[in-house]
């Protein structure tokens, strides 16, 4: 899972802190298809999991 291309990447910043979508993309340089399929086949594997947040004004998205 981990050997897939970028999904090391998304590891490392995600364990460095960096846990929304927008700051994962910007940090890793990931093409946005690419970086939303790779969360997704991390998170329905186990090595990470989403929890809700909300911005003021804004509609209800996920963080790593």
């Amino acid at each position: 899972m981990v050997g897939e291309r970028w999904a090391l990447l998304v590891v490392r910043e995600v364990s460095l802190g960096v846990r929304r979508f927008s700051d994962i993309k910007d940090a890793t340089g990931a093409p946005p298809a690419v970086l939303a399929d790779r969360l997704r086949s991390l998170v329905a594997a186990g090595v990470l999991e989403t929890r809700p947040y909300q911005q003021e004004g804004t509609r209800t998205r996920m963080e790593y």
